[in-house]
């Protein structure tokens, strides 16, 4: 990852990629008829872990080098691709 942009551009890019990639797969899932009133009570159950682990992520952030970040930011969305072009 070779692109003189700061850390900040690299998350907001990151959310950006999940989040539209999750409301694609919402979307699909939902029209093929898969979303049961189970997976809704999942979903329901892991919200509070997910905030919690939000607001620790916000509160205490990770000292990670800047280097570090780019090198996961590549390797994850390497592995992405990958796994897409396999499936």
């Amino acid at each position: 990852y070779r692109e003189p942009i700061g850390i900040p551009a690299i998350r907001a890019t990151l959310l950006a990629f999940f989040a539209a990639a999750t409301l694609t797969r919402l979307t699909a899932t939902g029209a093929s008829g898969a979303i049961t009133g189970d997976v809704l009570v999942w979903a329901r159950l892991s919200t509070p872990a997910v905030l919690a682990g939000t607001w620790a992520g916000r509160r205490y952030p990770p000292h990670v080098p800047d280097l570090a970040m780019r090198r996961f930011a590549f390797v994850l969305l390497a592995a992405l691709g990958g796994a897409l072009l396999l499936g």
